[in-house]
């Protein structure tokens, strides 16, 4: 009986941390619920959402996204800019935390890793540049999907990492990992032998027919593609 209420105590505990998850709007000129990115992570709890309005957000330390908390922009990467910002700026600029969501920012300003990723964060929709070392830094089973990487290198680090539809500027780096799936990306500068091993439709924009039509947003493998799935994560080549 004893483990049985204390198993209904810890549903109800559950239940209400969902029921009072809220969104935090954090606006650049201070206003809004909290007065910056920093100070709504150190507010928001699992589940929250931190909703940052259009403008310049400038933080002077590493903005560490608490774990089960999406940090999301209300109006688009163009439009949304996180930047480092004091006498030295930060050497790490984002790091997401387990299972938490990064999405919709233009990431600026830091001078070693401009994202970090792990234990299933989903990092979708930035833009991402850095003055030095790292884009991104992403390990133990991310998703990374609809990004833009203008400089600094991409660093995928194992196991059971997705990345798919990035256009990356700069290298790509990754461990040999049968989990690491990166398809329908466009790679422009240097690319690990391990992704070439794996997968030789590297480009969306060059092989349409494998990721999709052109244009149409949709890069996921098509019904009439000759590569099938298994080919994918193998390597084996089209069938």
């Amino acid at each position: 009986m004893r483990y049985r209420i204390l198993i209904i105590s810890a549903i109800m505990a559950s239940l209400a941390s969902t029921a009072e998850a809220r969104t935090w709007y954090v606006a650049a000129d201070g206003s809004g619920d909290a007065p910056t990115l920093l100070a709504a992570m150190d507010s928001a709890n699992a589940n929250d959402i931190v909703l940052a309005g259009p403008g310049n957000h400038y933080v002077h330390r590493t903005l560490v996204i608490p774990s089960r908390v999406t940090v999301t922009s209300e109006a688009g990467p163009h439009e949304t800019r996180i930047i480092g910002s004091g006498p030295l700026p930060p050497i790490n600029g984002v790091h997401a935390g387990d299972r938490s969501k990064f999405d919709g920012f233009w990431v600026e300003g830091f001078t070693t890793t401009t994202v970090s990723a792990r234990s299933g964060a989903t990092i979708t929709n930035n833009i991402i540049m850095v003055v030095l070392g790292a884009g991104l830094l992403a390990q133990f089973s991310c998703t990374i999907e609809n990004n833009l990487f203008v400089s600094g290198d991409v660093f995928l680090g194992p196991p059971g990492i997705i990345f798919t539809h990035n256009i990356v500027l700069s290298n790509l780096y990754c461990d040999f990992d049968p989990q690491i799936l990166p398809i329908c990306n466009n790679l422009l500068g240097l690319i690990c032998q391990v992704y070439l091993d794996q997968n030789p439709y590297l480009n969306f924009s060059l092989d349409p027919e494998f990721c999709g039509v052109p244009g149409s947003g949709n890069y996921f493998l098509q019904s009439g593609s000759p590569a099938r799935p298994a080919t994918i994560r193998l390597g084996e080549g089209a069938g």
